[in-house]
């Protein structure tokens, strides 16, 4: 059986198929590809967000410690030094404090605390300004600076708190969203691998069809080719018949040995040449027109006659 135009529509079909299915896997694997790289980049940003606010809560931290330190420096020795570092750790803490709740505004829970933080960092700053006072009394009272420490230290515990809330609630934000990047990655590489053992499998048995119609066209082919010298052998082994082929103009296109035999022309001298060569120039017009093609076939098959036309150079010259 030889491959119809059909078989070699079906088969292209199934190539543009295959394309198509492998273009689109390419792509999907893209874009699976585009989402674990932007959940990874994600996945960072909160990891550096959560950093930036600890980094700051601690930064807040010191600062209240050495604004504190600062106070009672001063309030002790009077030191020049102590009283301008008050006023820059004062500055500092407050740009810390209001910067931080800008870095959690995203969550109200956060910014909610940092706000709290902000008002006890106030309150801290209202206090040792008042601590400052007691610099310029006369007599400094023991019992007057051991309250003042005392009230120091519940502010810093307080702000220590806030500070502490604020960790723990970023860690634990940190925590789900790093579970969440977890989960998104872990399913984007289960596609990722189950699109690339699809497409794997597609490529499989792309190419075993590509192969299977290979060889079957080589089989086709090769059948065909040994049909066609068996015919040649037949063709040629048979001598009584003037078997040969022509166009539907009457052309003639094959000459065989029996054709040979019984017309006396070789190949060279007849291809190419009309059938009106064998009509005898005593034919009527009527008998010259029963020598033409059927049809159904391009092939003549002339058996000898009485009075056909054998090769005369007589004839051959007055016709051509």
């Amino acid at each position: 059986m030889f491959p119809t135009s059909k078989d070699r529509l079906s088969f292209l079909k199934f190539l543009a198929i295959i394309y198509i299915i492998l273009i689109g896997g390419l792509i999907g694997l893209g874009v699976l590809f585009y989402r674990n790289n932007r959940a990874y980049n994600n996945g960072a940003a909160w990891v550096r967000h959560t950093r930036l606010v600890i980094g700051h809560t601690d930064t807040i931290l010191l600062l209240s410690q050495n604004l504190q330190w600062e106070t009672r420096t001063y309030t002790l020795t009077g030191d020049s030094n102590a009283y301008r570092k008050f006023f820059l750790i004062r500055d500092s803490i407050r740009t810390s404090a209001s910067y931080l709740i800008q870095l959690v505004r995203d969550n109200k829970y956060q910014q909610a605390n940092a706000s709290k933080l902000q008002q006890q960092i106030i309150q801290l700053i209202q206090f040792t300004d008042s601590s400052l006072q007691l610099r310029q009394t006369p007599v400094l009272v023991m019992n007057q600076f051991v309250a003042n420490v005392r009230q120091h230290v519940i502010l810093h515990d307080a702000i220590n708190h806030q500070i502490e809330l604020i960790k723990s609630e970023e860690n634990r934000l940190l925590a789900v969203r790093r579970d969440k990047v977890s989960e998104i990655i872990q399913i984007t590489n289960r596609i990722f691998v189950a699109s690339g053992f699809l497409i794997l499998i597609l490529l499989t048995g792309g190419f075993m069809f590509v192969f299977y119609h290979f060889k079957k066209r080589q089989r086709a082919e090769k059948k065909l080719i040994e049909s066609e010298r068996r015919f040649q052998v037949l063709i040629n082994s048979t001598r009584d018949l003037a078997i040969f082929m022509t166009d539907e103009k009457g052309h003639v296109l094959d000459w065989y040995e029996g054709a040979y035999k019984i017309k006396g022309y070789k190949n060279e001298e007849v291809i190419g040449k009309h059938i009106s060569i064998f009509i005898h120039r005593n034919q009527s017009p009527l008998a010259s027109r029963s020598i033409t093609f059927k049809q159904r076939s391009n092939r003549e098959v002339l058996k000898p006659k009485v009075g056909a036309c054998e090769k005369t150079e007589a004839v051959f010259g007055q016709m051509f």
